[in-house]
């Protein structure tokens, strides 16, 4: 394609010329349908063993604020709240199961802080809208239309994504700005809220036995994580 309009590109300014290859290389690039040679839909386990684990990854996230935090508090003088029990993860505060406070420290989620002028972030609250949003599911089911995906994972409805599109979504996190895209036979899935965004990437390889799943997160409080989750067939 290039070398059929490599003669016209000659006659225009180089300024216009490479803004004109620039737009051509762009829209082989992205599209708006999915291509022929996609291999996304089906039903795909999750392969536990293969993929991150997204508990210790938002345990450690959240334990590394909270723990800036508390030194916050201690150069201010707080020294009450610099014990470093942190919320997230198992050997922490609280668990993925269950709201139980250990018996070291003082607690980060309350109304002690309308003394201190800090605000402090409910961590454990974090923890598990964290998780709502960066879980893999343990079955994930893929419909790829040539208007939309398609996405079902375990018992949540499902929900379809028009290709290249941009809407409003209420979830778990917020209210996000949603918007959708075809990179080669990459589906990408943008949310972006007014305090943070996730990018979900859904690819398989050429045979179409395993899908890689990466969501990609930067929240202000927890800093960016990413998570790598694979599936097969």
């Amino acid at each position: 394609m290039l070398k059929v309009i490599a003669p016209f590109l000659r006659r225009l300014a180089p300024s216009l010329a490479g803004a004109f290859l620039l737009s051509v290389v762009s829209a082989c690039m992205t599209t708006s349908a999915p291509p022929a040679d996609v291999h996304l839909s089906g039903q795909w386990h999750l392969d536990k063993a293969a993929s991150d684990d997204c508990d210790a990854k938002i345990a450690a996230a959240v334990n590394q604020a909270e723990s800036k935090l508390r030194k916050r508090l201690a150069g201010a003088g707080y020294g009450q709240y610099a014990t470093d029990t942190p919320t997230g993860g198992s050997g922490g505060r609280r668990s993925r199961g269950g709201n139980s406070p250990s018996s070291a420290g003082a607690e980060l989620n309350g109304d002690e802080f309308s003394q201190t002028g800090f605000i402090a972030p409910d961590f454990a609250d974090l923890d598990r809208r964290l998780r709502q949003i960066l879980d893999a599911p343990l079955l994930l089911t893929i419909d790829v239309q040539p208007d939309f995906v398609r996405l079902t994972g375990d018992d949540v409805p499902a929900r379809e994504y028009p290709s290249d599109d941009e809407f409003t979504r209420i979830d778990e996190y917020g209210t996000a700005r949603i918007d959708t895209k075809w990179s080669g036979t990459t589906f990408e899935l943008r949310a972006r809220y007014s305090h943070a965004s996730v990018t979900e990437l859904y690819a398989a390889d050429v045979h179409g036995s395993t899908l890689t799943v990466t969501r990609n997160l930067s929240d202000p409080v927890a800093g960016k994580i990413s998570v790598h989750s694979v599936y097969r067939k």
